[in-house]
């Protein structure tokens, strides 16, 4: 009996405190465009610029191009700049049965052929701010 009593009282205080929910981290939603394409399955991660110590968020581009950015798996990231670094595996790419049974599976080229792959060939920077929730549409050129 003293044992579930203990069990429950801890079980509340996780619910009670948001059960480990990041409270700093705030909601990003963006778009990404290649060439004025949606660039569906892309993967955009999100690096603190200057090696601030804030943690790396990361997102993958829906079919209409938006995204959400999480971090360690909750949605919302730190505020503050960040450096990103984008790649976009082909997806006619498709791992074979065996591929996914064994997890050895290679995403295939980056259509965007490296150009965007780490974030000093990207140079690419974002604001994040409390107050962000839409950041602004990131568009890509190739052509």
């Amino acid at each position: 009996m003293k044992r579930s009593v203990s069990i429950c009282t801890v079980v509340l205080i996780f619910i009670l405190s948001g059960c480990g929910k990041n409270s700093s981290l705030v909601p990003a939603i963006g778009k990404l465009t290649v060439d004025g394409k949606p660039a569906v399955g892309a993967s955009i991660l999100f690096h603190p610029a200057g090696g601030a110590p804030a943690k790396i968020g990361a997102t993958a581009v829906s079919a209409d191009g938006t995204f959400a950015v999480s971090t360690d798996g909750a949605p919302g990231i730190a505020a503050g700049t960040y450096d990103l670094s984008i790649i976009w595996p082909d997806p006619s790419v498709q791992p074979t049965e065996q591929q996914k049974m064994f997890g050895s599976f290679d995403p295939g080229p980056d259509l965007l052929k490296g150009r965007y792959a780490t974030k000093d060939k990207a140079k690419l920077k974002i604001e994040i701010s409390a107050n962000s929730k839409e950041l602004a549409p990131i568009e890509l050129r190739l052509k």
